[in-house]
């Protein structure tokens, strides 16, 4: 799992990396969302906005799931110690930093590193430098098309690209590639 925490500008703070096991997709972004809101906690990282191209993740934090409970309680157990805590849906074009940690995170010299303790780093490894110079300096612009109905679902988990479109049809828009606050 990898996550990126970043001030308002979306320049980097600190990221993480860490192995564990997942028993499915879902269950491995709760973990990784656990993980980020423990760092935030001990580094106190507030105010924090997380967020996540996961809205399965999202929606199983804000209901029940009877298969991930206990990782579900654990973040919601972290989110009601914060009240300057807001969890939201990025999509996955704007979360590519994370993505790049979590990859690199599954390498083998990894596994045993990362394996107990999440790895943090005071500077920003060499493999996302790219990808957060793009993300800061304007990065590029992502299209997408999509229907009224996912519109009115990803308003629902407060993505901001979808609540910040003018009209009441979502259709075709564009989106810069930058993240403004924590990813993971």
């Amino acid at each position: 799992m990898g996550g990126i925490f970043r001030n308002y500008l979306g320049n980097w703070i600190i990221d993480f990396q860490k192995v564990d096991k997942a028993f499915s997709p879902l269950h491995a972004e709760l973990q990784a969302i656990h993980e980020g809101l423990q760092i935030a906690i001990s580094y106190d990282l507030f105010p924090l906005k997380v967020e996540t191209d996961s809205t399965e993740a999202i929606n199983v934090i804000n209901q029940d799931h009877f298969v991930v409970t206990n990782t579900v309680h654990a973040c919601r157990s972290l989110m009601l110690q914060r009240k300057d805590l807001l969890l939201r849906h990025n999509f996955q074009e704007e979360n590519q930093v994370a993505h790049l940690l979590a990859k690199d995170a599954c390498k083998k010299e990894y596994i045993q590193l990362c394996k107990e303790n999440a790895k943090i780093h005071p500077t920003p490894p060499h493999f996302v430098s790219l990808q957060l110079s793009k993300d800061v300096n304007g990065g590029y612009y992502y299209k997408k098309s999509l229907d009224i109905t996912t519109c009115n679902r990803l308003k629902l988990v407060e993505n901001q690209n979808v609540t910040n479109i003018g009209s009441p049809m979502c259709g075709d828009f564009q989106f810069r590639n930058i993240c403004t606050s924590s990813n993971f």
